[in-house]
């Protein structure tokens, strides 16, 4: 008979996140055997192709050694909180992030609006591009327009 091996890959926490046999992939650095004898299928305690992921992404096993063992619900249940947290902390430091750089950059578009010699076809492009439901071309207008004027700018005051 031939047998097939049977390797699982984990993340840094020992939690597995794939498993497979060697009749349809080979293993990499850092992928470890749990089973030499196996069958053409991946298999876990003789579940065949075994979900090894939770509806939310949460591993269902860990690593001891070289042993495949079911997760307890105290330890998805942990994981699930910090991958929760860890979403929430992000949104937070976006948050953060544009309540400080909103006021400068209304302030900058004020500027750019209100001088009549902004008036100039860029700035034309730029608002009959948003106008006509087309924002990322419209923004990448005002951002050269911008652009252009912060060189002028930085070339007055050079001369000056």
């Amino acid at each position: 008979m031939e047998y097939n091996s049977h390797f699982v890959r984990a993340n840094a926490d020992g939690n597995i996140i794939h498993g497979f046999s060697d009749a349809f992939e080979q293993p990499q650095d850092g992928d470890v055997l749990i089973n030499e004898r196996g069958g053409r299928q991946f298999d876990i305690d003789d579940e065949t192709n075994p979900r090894l992921l939770d509806e939310s992404g949460v591993p269902l096993f860990r690593l001891e050694g070289n042993e495949a063992v079911k997760r307890t619900q105290r330890e998805m249940d942990a994981s699930r909180l910090a991958a929760h947290k860890s979403q929430h902390e992000r949104i937070r430091e976006l948050d953060a992030k544009i309540t400080e750089e909103l006021p400068q950059v209304v302030a900058k578009l004020y500027d750019i609006v209100m001088q009549p010699d902004t008036q100039d076809a860029a700035v034309r492009k730029g608002s009959e591009a948003i106008t006509d439901g087309d924002s990322l071309a419209g923004i990448e207008q005002w951002r050269l327009h911008v652009s252009e004027r912060e060189k002028l700018a930085e070339t007055s005051r050079k001369e000056a």
